[in-house]
């Protein structure tokens, strides 16, 4: 969850943690927001996906198209349950089958999801659907803000009426793509491992080792003015 902090003496604001991406399409899963301790320039790192998939999938109407008879009484059970219909309205559908269980579903997950269903199933293929996540796979990304993320105008009290992402993003309109990449950290070998910051320059004072992922709740004193200034604003759930 990423924590945004704002500083009321400078200005300064930034926000450090984790969060998952909503949109695949650029072969990203998630960000980790980091500051650097010595400055307060923002960065991130973008995590690539280790596998986008294949470049599309088929989908199943799924069809009752039997059943035995020993099995009708349990089957006509199954068919309630699974679509609320009265007894008249099962004995009907039994009577003219095929019947149509499912639409637009893989075989998979509808056999995980009715693993005892007795009737006699078809599945259906459907056209090929495009895999939008699909693509070459990516290299884990650090990306940096132009400079320490400092309100040009606004008081502390208006930042504080708004959302999360759109304070961080109303501070400095001055930038249209505020974020620029600084370099490639190679393959990855999946979202959630350790990575070694120790080694990697701040972009904007170029000090080693001091970009973090969090920062103390207890730490009051601002990065970038050096005054006990700083206070936790909010933070958002992804």
């Amino acid at each position: 969850m990423p924590i945004e902090y704002h500083c009321k003496a400078c200005f300064l604001s930034f926000a450090v943690g984790w969060e998952h991406f909503f949109d695949l399409s650029e072969g990203y899963g998630s960000v980790t927001y980091l500051v650097c301790s010595a400055c307060g320039t923002w960065h991130r790192r973008l995590h690539a996906l280790a596998d986008r998939g294949p470049p599309s999938f088929t989908y199943y109407d799924v069809l009752l198209m039997g059943y035995e008879p020993r099995w009708k009484v349990i089957l006509m059970k199954q068919l309630r349950t699974m679509f609320g219909f009265n007894l008249a309205e099962i004995r009907q559908k039994v009577a003219n089958l095929p019947l149509v269980l499912a639409t637009k579903v893989s075989k998979a997950g509808w056999r995980d999801l009715n693993p005892d269903f007795v009737g006699e199933v078809h599945f259906e293929p459907l056209p090929p659907q495009p895999n939008p996540v699909y693509g070459p796979i990516q290299s884990d990304r650090l990306e940096t803000w132009s400079k320490p993320l400092i309100s040009e105008a606004g008081s502390y009290s208006q930042l504080v009426e708004n959302d999360a992402m759109d304070a961080l993003k109303q501070l400095d309109v001055h930038l249209e793509n505020p974020w620029s990449p600084m370099s490639v950290l190679g393959p990855t070998k999946g979202l959630n491992r350790h990575f070694e910051l120790a080694n990697q320059a701040c972009s904007h004072c170029r000090v080693v080792g001091a970009l973090s992922s969090d920062w103390p709740e207890n730490k009051q004193t601002c990065p970038a003015c050096r005054r006990d200034a700083l206070e936790f604003m909010l933070g958002w759930i992804t």
